[in-house]
């Protein structure tokens, strides 16, 4: 492929412009900042319509809106047949609140008798040992219990 040769534009003096140059020279008169200001006035009235418009309808839309009910919180079982029945909820349970007396206490007198028996007072760690492995069993009953629903 032939090079592309830079072809260099005459540099042409500033004398020897043509006279239609001067219709390009930027003008300070009165007729252009007369136009600029109008313009500057049209956009501050665009601008000023705009904002009103935008606040009114914030406020519509803010009268429109009404708030939403908040979700119920999900019943168990016995309170869903109580709500249905009009009797009074009982109070939701944590899980701490769930487990049984009977467990809680057992682990607690399992301690006691491990505390005993560290000490090598044999008597009381055999003692307070039956009666944890009695109420670990029977709490452990009763948290396995397979509640099968009505229907």
């Amino acid at each position: 492929m032939p090079a592309v040769e830079a072809v260099a534009e005459p540099v042409v003096p500033v004398e020897n412009l043509p006279e239609s140059a001067d219709v390009l020279v930027a003008s300070t008169t009165q007729r252009l900042v007369g136009e600029n200001a109008q313009q500057v006035r049209q956009h501050t009235q665009r601008i000023s319509r705009f904002l009103t418009n935008s606040v009114t309808t914030e406020a519509q839309v803010v009268g429109q809106q009404q708030p939403k009910p908040k979700p119920k919180p999900k019943m168990r079982l016995g309170n869903k047949i109580r709500d249905a029945l009009g009797m009074p909820l009982r109070q939701e349970l944590n899980w701490w609140q769930r487990i049984s007396w009977k467990l809680k206490a057992s682990v607690i007198i399992i301690l006691v008798a491990v505390l005993f028996a560290i000490f090598h007072i044999t008597i009381l760690a055999i003692i307070f040992g039956i009666v944890a492995a009695f109420l670990l069993i029977s709490g452990l009953r009763r948290s396995f219990k397979v509640r099968r629903p009505w229907f």
